[in-house]
């Protein structure tokens, strides 16, 4: 009987524990699927580097770390990019919201951009641009 018992309570233990895990999962899942996706949105935004000196543009402002962190990381790579700082001009700040977006930084080719700051990404978006000018 104490057998029984005892078993019945390491069973149902590991089948608490079981839930409390599922559960714990279920609720992170969705915040690291949307993590794990490419925020990449396809699209024409040639208006953006069209008439600028190279082919990617940067839409940041002079106060934002992140996109602090993404300029020096550009800088760092030797990528060259429009540095466009909207806080600074007002013309730059009405381009910028043409995008519809409401946070920086953004990183934009002819066909895509991205917002905020996130290296793999941003890697993967300015090989549009060098696939395209070979």
């Amino acid at each position: 009987m104490k057998k029984n018992i005892r078993s019945f309570a390491i069973n149902a233990s590991v089948i608490i524990v079981g839930i409390v895990i599922a559960v714990a999962v279920g609720q992170y899942a969705a915040k690291l699927r949307q993590y794990l996706k490419s925020h990449i949105k396809d699209g024409d935004y040639l208006a953006h580097v069209v008439n600028r000196q190279y082919p990617i543009t940067l839409y940041g402002t002079s106060t934002c770390s992140h996109c602090a962190d993404a300029r020096a990381f550009l800088n760092a790579s030797g990528i060259k990019f429009n540095d466009v700082v909207i806080d600074k001009s007002k013309d730059e700040e009405r381009n910028f919201s043409q995008l519809g977006e409401s946070a920086v930084p953004v990183l934009i080719v002819n066909s895509g951009l991205i917002t905020g700051f996130r290296q793999s990404e941003y890697l993967d978006l300015i090989k549009r641009v060098r696939s395209s000018t070979q």
